[in-house]
């Protein structure tokens, strides 16, 4: 009975750590995306989710609008990042500022 027991939270105390694991595999896939939190733009689209890397197409926009790269975060920061975005006086508020008078 004594073995069981030990058995049993042995097995209680692995639970957790594996659990850990799984969610750090779930961060790292969510880190490799990134996503535009910009206003929408001839050739990119609000929300926008990139994998791995940027298109040949947003890089060229990226190159002649660089408040373009402010706009685009990790996916797992999207909250923070909009709330930088809509606050007056950071990069991001400027940012998004000067691509909404460039689309007007």
């Amino acid at each position: 009975m004594i073995e069981e027991q030990g058995a049993m939270i042995d097995e209680v105390q692995q639970k957790p750590k594996r659990r850990k694991q799984k969610n750090r595999a779930r961060q790292h896939s969510a880190s490799e995306q990134t996503i535009y939190i910009g206003p929408n733009l001839r050739g990119l689209a609000q929300y926008t989710v990139f994998r791995d890397a940027m298109p040949v197409s947003v890089a060229r926009m990226m190159e002649n609008q660089p408040a373009i790269q402010q706009l685009v975060v990790p996916i797992g920061q999207i909250g923070a990042g909009t709330k930088r975005m809509n606050r007056t006086g950071t990069i991001e508020h400027k940012a998004y500022n000067q691509l909404r008078k460039d689309v007007k």
